[in-house]
């Protein structure tokens, strides 16, 4: 498995990002684009997330963790996916700082 991590810079309480963000990943869930399937999410009080979905068949697996700074964002994918993880990761910090927007 190959990783990938994400950071996204905010400078909001981090109640209100883990608010934003849940709502964010509802959103997400009601329109995911095609290709993406078996989307699960486990948040913990604290409003951190983990996750797992499958993108053209291909399985993802991390967590999002809201700290005072900045979202961070970790997991692992297949290596079959690394010449998409620029694109993954691109994708994945735009819709963040878009929900946090």
């Amino acid at each position: 498995m190959a990783a990938f991590n994400i950071s996204v810079v905010h400078q909001q309480n981090q109640a209100s990002v883990s608010e934003k963000l849940r709502n964010f990943a509802d959103v997400v869930l009601s329109d995911l684009p095609a290709g993406v399937t078996d989307v699960t999410q486990q948040w913990d009080r604290d409003g951190n997330l983990q996750f797992a979905l499958k993108a053209m068949g291909m399985q993802l697996n991390g967590t999002m963790e809201v700290k005072s700074e900045q979202v961070v964002i970790v997991g692992t994918m297949p290596f079959a996916a690394l010449p998409f993880r620029g694109a993954i990761e691109s994708q994945i910090r735009e819709r963040v700082a878009k929900a946090l927007a």
